[in-house]
């Protein structure tokens, strides 16, 4: 075989198997759709059936996440230019600690409810 017949075929292969990853990919999402047990969900928190006494802010839970701003210090190395006893230039690594606001996921009772899960009556 010659080498361009070679390299023709093994580029039809590879489009080959390219094309058929693309439409296994759209065979997946279109079966995904169609059927919403496949579905997939981003949902953190465990379901529930809801009652018919649930909280509606909180779906009976009892909580709510939200993010909250929190501080964190981390140790960070730096290089530090300092002029030795000798009069000559050096560095040297130290590290020093660094803050820095971050925000974080936490969970509060939920104000409606008051943290019951269930709705005044």
């Amino acid at each position: 075989m010659s080498p361009k017949l070679t390299m023709i075929l093994f580029f039809a292969f590879v489009l080959w198997l390219v094309v058929r990853e693309v439409l296994r990919a759209i065979h997946r999402r279109r079966s995904a759709i169609g059927e919403p047990g496949l579905a997939p969900t981003a949902v953190t928190e465990p379901r529930r059936t809801p009652s018919p006494h649930a909280c509606s802010a909180c779906g009976g839970f009892g909580f709510i996440t939200r993010t909250e701003p929190a501080m964190e210090t981390h140790m960070e190395p730096q290089t530090e230019f300092y002029t030795d006893y000798s009069g000559r230039t050096a560095t040297r690594m130290i590290t020093r600690p660094r803050t820095v606001t971050v925000m974080k996921t936490v969970r509060v009772p939920c104000g409606f409810c008051g943290g019951s899960g269930r709705t005044r009556l």
